[in-house]
């Protein structure tokens, strides 16, 4: 058999006799593999098959979900690992009951929310990501997260993309009313996690629904020439939020009058002195202005050096003594999923003789039983409405 196939190959032309040796070498080493390990050989191939086929099911074991902005992305059909870089990530993820699935965090998360600290206990073990807006992507690979909940900047989201990762981010678009910053952001976690989260997320915006209608059902009939005049500040006095923004039509809601309604401004600019003093706002509602974080400085040190400021004296909600802090808790009232508590807070202060059988610290206690489950004592209670720190921090 050998001396057939010599003479075949140096009968033919060069080319012919290279491709006719490599065919005929391959054959021999072949059969001589199979005579010797010919059950290795076809484990290997079944081995093979049942990898390609494991490979296949896997990639098939995914389902759409629809972010914010309409972008449809793919997602295990069980999320086990989720990344919580945003802000208001981890708050929406201990509500739709996910937190044991979180398993890196932003590293403001551990310091930024004193109250996240006392209700989430758990916070404290997750491992923190540095700079969590735009995050290290060789420790996001080592950490392989089935989806990270991050932020809308272009940049890392892109990447994150290119990497292969399932993003959910805010469409910053889409969050100019009470329903798409809240129950809308919400829905998409929600999908995005699956399970019982929907359900959850249901629950929520069911709350929010009913919160909503018992406010407005007094507010709403109160005529805009009779309403108070309202600024709301964001992270200091002159920062704010017009048009371009939920927040005219949270005060509203609350049955106030928001200076900055008509003013084309998205959440979180920066206005003049001079146009503060244009607005003459009968109340002023602080919402964080960088108090509560650990170390900063504290609401009433910022709200002392906000009266002493010899420019703002002649505005009304100063002269009146009608500056509030808005309460935070585990998260910033206004931006997060504590909303309902913020308008209802904000609904009393400014009618206290149409809310007064809306206790607030009943409100408060049952959100963070139904939502966090968490059981809030008295004492918890009044730090959180003053603005005050969990004892012993």
């Amino acid at each position: 058999m050998l001396g057939i196939r010599r003479k075949v190959f140096w009968a033919a032309g060069a080319g012919f006799k290279l491709a006719l040796y490599k065919i005929i070498f391959d054959r021999m080493v072949m059969e001589e593999h199979m005579k010797k390990s010919g059950l290795f050989f076809l484990g290997f191939l079944f081995l093979a098959t049942g990898f390609l086929h494991a490979q296949a099911s896997t990639k098939a074991a995914t389902r759409p979900a629809v972010n914010t902005d309409g972008t449809v992305i793919q997602v295990p059909v069980t999320v086990n690992k989720v990344a919580a870089l945003h802000g208001f990530s981890y708050e929406k993820i201990v509500l739709l009951g996910a937190e044991d699935k979180i398993v890196v965090c932003g590293d403001y998360h551990h310091n930024l929310w004193p109250w996240a600290l006392k209700v989430f206990p758990r916070i404290k073990e997750v491992p923190a990501m540095p700079k969590p807006w735009e995050p290290n992507m060789e420790q996001m690979l080592k950490i392989q997260p089935d989806v990270i909940f991050t932020f809308s900047d272009p940049a890392p989201l892109n990447k994150m993309k290119e990497l292969g990762f399932a993003v959910v981010y805010p469409d910053e678009k889409s969050a100019l009313t009470l329903e798409a910053n809240c129950k809308g952001m919400l829905r998409v976690y929600a999908e995005a996690l699956g399970g019982a989260a929907v359900e959850r997320a249901k629950k929520y915006n069911e709350y929010f629904d009913r919160k909503l209608a018992m406010v407005t059902a007094v507010t709403n009939s109160i005529p805009m020439d009779k309403r108070p005049k309202v600024y709301f500040a964001i992270r200091k006095p002159l920062q704010t939020a017009g048009k371009n923004s939920y927040i005219p039509e949270l005060v509203e809601k609350a049955g106030g009058l928001c200076v900055t309604r008509d003013l084309p401004l998205t959440y979180g600019k920066d206005i003049g002195i001079e146009q503060m003093l244009a607005l003459n706002p009968e109340y002023i509602f602080l919402d964080h202005l960088g108090a509560r974080y650990l170390g900063s400085a504290q609401p009433a040190e910022i709200l002392a050096g906000m009266l002493d400021d010899a420019r703002l004296k002649s505005v009304a909600a100063l002269q009146k003594n009608q500056v509030f802090f808005a309460p935070i808790g585990v998260f910033f009232w206004d931006t997060g999923e504590q909303l309902p508590l913020e308008l209802m807070w904000m609904a009393k202060t400014l009618h206290p003789d149409k809310f007064k059988n809306l206790d607030l610290r009943k409100e408060l206690a049952e959100f963070y039983r139904t939502f966090f489950n968490y059981e809030l004592t008295p004492d918890e209670i009044e730090r959180i409405l003053r603005n005050d720190l969990p004892e012993g921090m």
